[in-house]
């Protein structure tokens, strides 16, 4: 939060509880722009392997897997195959619900997960979360668009910069040529 004051020349707060209207806007912003960074990345700090059973079925037919309420994305579901082979699915999130269609007991599915620690966060999203947290409070606090405008761009690039450097951390997904040449056919 401080360093979000800082860019925007705004006075620094010393508790969450101060009376001043950055500390207002502080306390009514967090939670919400943490939780949409969130959404704009499948960060590696914050994701979590889910397995979604016991499906509830809706009145089109579909099959109805609850997501825990911490989920902020669910991005990769699977079925298993055989144990260890895991078949891509056909799913879509409908509130907190991922929906598939035919016979599916159980989803395998890799989310994001809300992180409220910022001592769990890593340095680059921290710095993402910043400039948003900037970004969105630019008119509140300074009445400037132009600024608003500024911290946006810095918001994109740090967002890509971040996304970056956590996505190379780790082996990259494979996909077969079959997976595209059946994407292409749909």
């Amino acid at each position: 939060m401080s360093q979000a004051l800082s860019w925007l020349g705004a006075k620094r707060i010393t508790s969450w509880m101060d009376d001043s209207n950055e500390a207002q806007l502080g306390r009514d912003n967090f939670d919400m722009i943490r939780d949409a960074v969130l959404e704009d990345h499948a960060w590696r700090f914050a994701d979590k392997r889910l397995i979604l059973s016991a499906p509830l079925t809706d009145d089109w037919g579909a099959n109805l897997f609850v997501l825990p309420v911490e989920v902020i994305r669910a991005y990769r579901c699977f079925t298993a195959a055989n144990g260890r082979n895991f078949e891509r699915l056909e799913w879509q999130r409908q509130g907190e619900y991922i929906s598939t269609v035919g016979t599916v007991d159980t989803v395998y599915c890799q989310a994001t997960v809300r992180i409220e620690n910022p001592n769990k966060w890593t340095p680059a999203f921290t710095q993402a979360f910043a400039a948003r947290l900037a970004a969105d409070l630019a008119i509140p606090i300074t009445k400037s668009r132009q600024l608003q405008a500024d911290l946006w761009s810095i918001y994109q690039a740090k967002l890509a910069a971040a996304s970056a450097t956590d996505a190379s951390q780790g082996t990259s997904e494979r996909t077969d040529s079959v997976e595209l040449t059946n994407i292409r056919w749909r």
